[in-house]
């Protein structure tokens, strides 16, 4: 028992606890070592590997104890967290979850348990994690690990009232739940709907149908809603449903397909009554027969349709039989007609055999017989009519044609003659009729009558013909002789050949001596031309060569440039080169200059057809730089650098026609001048306004000037403070902003006025500056003045004496100064001190060493604010203050003060103990003149 009792006064931390929780021989003293050891790995072995199973059952409890931080021991939670993620096992982690006091450390034990494979296990600890976990975010992540509706029914019962988002999570987890139990029945009822309608489908008609796809639907809805609640279901069930709704469907199909035949049936059987065809009944009755199912009224319909298309089949039997007779009287009639003459007896004949044949019945069709025969026997009465005044109009024009004959011989004319003979005998060959047959004898006669005179004649004109002859002869002999230029001795050889060509024309071809002298005589005239003309020939074919490599120039062009990214401009400098030197070549041979022409021009269209679309784009690019222009206003910033811009981008890569660039070109220079005529009108009222705007930038300066006059004159009268100061800085403020509102002034006096601004700011801005710090260094010495009377008071209180009643009034003059206001606090107690307020009194003298503290305290910062030494017995408190200030910065706070706050802190500091006064004031006069010295070298 002693031991025991001595074990457990043992701290935890004492290697004995070891020794005897290991190696005592009584379980009740190892029992209690164990239940005071801390270390957990050590625990954890005990609990583990001990052959007692009542010192594992303690070291597991102890184990926990201490994991969870129960027990009160300063085990650090950052070794608890370790060993729980070394050793953590299913007990200790949820005991851990659940009892741990450190919310990290539950943190840590949940986060392990939600990374186990089988985490259904563990659902009732997440539920009560859940509902009774001190953090929120602990609950939140429990919750999220509650899957079986048994405990989410459980959660949402304990967590209504305690915590909403984790009642928001249990109870939408629960009606998800829920939601899929039932989609799971209303799947089944799905099912067993529609296969129920599938077997009342099997025997429906198209009536029945209807009222069964409304059912259907709305189980195919259901259905859907199901599936998308449970989001998957068991393909058996799946293929089941779907097999019997596609069977459902198909028989519906077949109905309504069934129903759609019969309607076509009927529907194609009434056209065919409208059109009255009757082709095909047989196979559309044997169709009939085979859909079945169809109503009486449809089967009603069907008969008569039928009866009524089989009664026209017979009638228009008949009718084709007619029409076929009728078509053959026709086709005679067409025969007749053909006939250069036809005989009006044979038209009667016709007619009467019409009278006796047998009409088809079909009123159209016999209108239309009717209407055709009508039409071509009055075709042929017309050409009976036509034909005889053709041949009567015929005869005339040949009388007229005899008569002029006649007159024509009675004259001697020759040609007269024959023209009027050869066209009165075409006239009369054209009159065939017989009934005509008296008049074109008569008419023949009279021109055989002609026919001995007319030969006559002809024999008369052949012999001038042949006087015409030698006379050409003779001139082409004598052309030889003559000296002529080339050009002009051929010109006269092809007219002698054109008349000579005339002559043969008009009294047929001359005697083959005669025109071999005619023409040896023509060739000798011409043979001269013929080494002129050689020449001429040869400059053709090199200018013809010439011509044919510009079109090779241009067809390599085409085919050797690169036109996904060509040299346009050279290419366009080759186009324009050539085209230049083919009107510049000479002509060509006549026969061949309208080819090499062609092919000169494809080859130009070639390349012009791959500059066309470039020749687009630059029109349209600087019609667009024309528009861009056009469109500027004087408002409009930067438009003189753009228009430059676009003079130095105006040429195009390809150009236009020559029209059409002059016409851009203009449009062009106009839209540029009227932007330079702009910006000349924006730059005189430019200069207005910047003249303007440097009037009223010396006016602000000239009032700057000013206000330094008058605040140098305060500071040398001494009557600068800070509300003068702050007077003065106010209206450099306004006129800064106004000097800001003021637009630009001429370029040339910028530079100038603008310094000259900102020196007047500089120089005021450095006058209020120098009255704040006189007015400080007023203030500070009135506070060291005041300070000095405290200390005096103090003093004399400390030494027992009394205080003077001029003092008071100068404590009460300290009191009334705003600007003392460091003194007030200090003031206010001595004045209730001198107004014999003891514990004030007590207080101040107990005050006194705290007092010196603080001053050194300050010393201390005034010397590092100074950079000079402490003294040696500080110098360690200085390291250790420097240290603080270093890690304040580190951490984002306590900025060193100023030696102005330092110096108003000493001067609302009381005064020390009278031992300490001197050492204590000369070590602060020596930082202050440190700083007043090193603050003189800086200004």
């Amino acid at each position: 028992m002693v031991r025991r009792q001595h074990v457990e006064s043992l701290p935890g931390t004492d290697p004995v606890l070891l020794t005897v929780a290991q190696e005592d021989p009584h379980p009740d003293v190892r029992s209690a070592a164990v239940a005071r050891l801390i270390d957990l790995e050590i625990l954890h072995r005990l609990a583990q590997n001990d052959a007692d199973p009542q010192i594992r059952a303690r070291a597991t409890a102890r184990l926990q104890t201490v994991l969870a931080g129960n027990d009160g021991t300063d085990v650090q939670v950052e070794q608890r967290l370790a060993f729980l993620e070394k050793h953590g096992n299913d007990k200790l982690l949820q005991f851990t979850a659940r009892a741990g006091q450190e919310t990290q450390l539950r943190r840590r034990a949940l986060q392990q348990l939600l990374q186990q494979d089988q985490m259904e296990q563990y659902e009732s600890l997440f539920c009560d994690i859940a509902a009774e976990d001190s953090v929120g975010e602990l609950r939140e992540a429990a919750a999220s690990a509650v899957h079986s509706e048994e405990q989410l029914e459980n959660l949402v019962q304990r967590s209504k009232t305690r915590d909403k988002a984790v009642y928001r999570l249990a109870k939408e987890r629960l009606d998800e739940l829920q939601a899929l139990r039932g989609a799971r029945t209303r799947i089944e009822t799905c099912l067993y709907e529609a296969e129920a309608i599938a077997r009342e489908a099997a025997d429906c008609d198209a009536a029945e149908m209807a009222a069964m796809e409304l059912r259907l639907a709305t189980v195919q809805q259901n259905w859907d809603r199901s599936v998308a609640v449970l989001g998957d279901v068991d393909a058996e069930t799946a293929s089941r449903f779907e097999q019997t709704m596609a069977a459902t469907r198909s028989r519906f199909e077949t109905v309504r397909q069934e129903k759609r035949a019969r309607t076509d049936l009927l529907k194609l059987l009434k056209d065919k009554h409208d059109k009255s065809e009757a082709e095909g009944l047989d196979e559309l009755r044997s169709q009939w027969t085979a859909l079945g199912g169809a109503s009486a009224s449809e089967d009603k319909q069907f008969h008569e349709l039928m009866q009524s298309l089989e009664e026209h089949r017979l009638r228009s039997e008949r009718d084709t039989e007619r029409g076929a007779k009728v078509e053959r009287f026709l086709k005679s009639v067409d025969d007749l007609a053909s006939v250069d003459v036809v005989d009006a007896r044979r038209v009667n004949d016709l007619q009467e055999r019409w009278q006796s044949l047998r009409l088809p019945e079909d009123e159209t069709a016999r209108a239309g017989f009717e209407q055709a025969f009508a039409s071509k026997l009055d075709a042929l009465r017309a050409r009976i009519k036509a034909t005889e005044a053709e041949t009567q109009a015929t005869l005339d024009k040949a009388r007229g044609l005899v008569e002029a004959y006649e007159a024509a011989l009675a004259a001697d004319q020759l040609k007269e003659a024959s023209s009027a003979h050869d066209k009165a005998v075409s006239q009369l060959k054209k009159c065939v009729a017989a009934e005509f047959g008296s008049q074109k004898g008569a008419l023949e006669k009279r021109l055989h009558d002609g026919e001995a005179k007319l030969t006559e004649l002809r024999r008369w004109r052949h012999w001038a013909t042949q006087q015409a002859r030698e006379k050409l002869c003779k001139r082409a002999e004598e052309l030889s002789e003559e000296k002529n230029d080339p050009p002009t001795i051929a010109k006269r050889v092809r007219e002698l050949r054109d008349e000579w060509k005339k002559l043969d024309h008009a009294d047929g071809a001359a005697p083959k001596p005669l025109w071999e002298q005619f023409d040896t005589a023509c060739e000798k005239a011409y043979a001269p031309c013929q080494a002129y003309f050689d020449k001429q020939k040869e400059q053709r074919d090199k200018n013809m060569e010439a011509r044919e490599a510009l079109c090779e120039k241009l067809e390599k062009l085409v085919s050797t440039t690169d036109w996904e990214n060509p040299q346009w401009r050279e290419v366009t400098d080759v186009l324009r080169d050539t085209q230049r030197a083919w009107y510049k070549s000479g002509p060509v041979d006549r026969r061949k200059k309208k080819k090499i022409d062609k092919r000169f021009a494809q080859a130009v269209a070639a390349v012009d057809a791959q500059l066309e679309p470039k020749r687009k784009s630059e029109l349209a690019r600087r019609e667009a730089m024309i528009e861009k222009i056009e469109s500027f206003t004087p408002e409009s910033r930067d438009s003189i650098r753009q228009v430059k811009q676009a003079q130095r981008d105006w040429k195009p890569a390809v150009q236009c026609d020559r029209k059409t660039e002059r016409k851009l070109w203009q449009r062009f220079r106009t839209a540029c001048d009227a932007v330079f005529e702009q910006r000349r009108s924006q730059l005189a009222e430019v200069d207005r306004e910047r003249a303007e705007h440097l009037g009223e930038k010396k006016a602000v300066i000239a009032q700057l000037e000013e206000a330094c006059e008058s605040m140098q004159k305060a500071l040398d009268d001494g009557t600068a403070d800070r509300a003068c100061a702050r007077d003065q800085r106010k209206k450099l403020k306004q006129l800064s902003t106004g000097w800001r509102r003021i637009g630009p002034v001429p370029r040339d006096q910028e530079k100038g006025v603008e310094q000259q601004f900102r020196k007047s700011c500089d120089q005021l801005e450095k006058l209020c500056a120098g009255a704040e710090q006189l007015q400080r260094q007023k203030t500070m010495a009135d506070l060291e003045a005041g300070a000095g009377l405290c200390d005096d008071i103090e003093r004399d209180i400390a030494a027992g004496k009394a205080v003077s009643d001029e003092q008071r009034d100068q404590l009460a003059a300290l009191r009334d100064r705003d600007e003392l206001a460091p003194l007030h606090t200090r003031v206010d107690k001595l004045r209730n001190v001198i107004e014999g307020d003891d514990p004030a009194r007590r207080e101040l003298l107990q005050q006194l060493e705290q007092n010196l503290e603080t001053k050194q305290k300050l010393c201390l910062e005034l010397e590092i604010a100074a950079n000079i030494d402490s003294p040696d017995e500080h110098k360690q408190e200085r390291m250790a203050h420097r240290v603080n200030q270093l890690s304040a910065s580190l951490s984002g706070g306590g900025a060193s003060r100023d030696a102005a706050a330092l110096q108003r802190e000493w001067f609302a500091t009381g005064t020390v103990p009278s031992a300490a006064e001197s050492a204590i004031q000369a070590r602060y006069k020596r930082a202050i003149e440190a700083l007043t010295g090193r603050a003189t070298t800086s200004e």
